[in-house]
């Protein structure tokens, strides 16, 4: 992240259904510089969502990014390969990234299908989740 823009995190776990959840959000605004993309820098959402303006970037995050931006207001979107909802709210004065995870229930890391989704970057088999799922089981109550 650039020293001319502030960056501030929130984190909400929750239990739901056995489940163990989280809620992140991320507020970058201005401070002597514009938010941008290349102001925030490398980010990471989950182990498959990354965007870096100087180098790997994941392309559905980065036109997801840009799409938020262009419009100034929020835009949804799930990651295919694990069980993250996660949606942007772009703009030059203020960015707000909102992620939600699924980390599984209360078993053995070997049980537990949605930590190794959550743990295995070069995993690349489809998760069967609905998009907005895990957003929905945390709750509409959310920050």
């Amino acid at each position: 992240m650039s020293d001319k823009i502030k960056g501030r995190l929130h984190v909400f776990p929750k239990i739901i259904d056995g489940r163990f959840l989280i809620h992140s959000v991320w507020t970058f605004t201005k401070d002597i510089g514009n938010v941008s993309r290349q102001s925030i820098g490398q980010f990471r959402i989950c182990q498959h969502q990354i965007w870096d303006p100087s180098g790997y970037s994941n392309s559905t995050l980065l036109n997801i990014q840009a799409y938020a931006f262009r419009l100034g207001r929020e835009v949804h979107h799930s990651c295919d390969f694990c069980e993250t909802d996660f949606s942007i709210q772009a703009s030059s004065e203020v960015t707000v990234v909102r992620v939600w995870q699924n980390l599984g229930s209360e078993v053995t890391y070997s049980k537990n299908q949605s930590w190794h989704w959550q743990a295995d970057f070069c995993r690349r088999d489809l998760v069967h989740s609905k998009h907005g799922r895990i957003r929905e089981l945390y709750g509409q109550d959310t920050v």
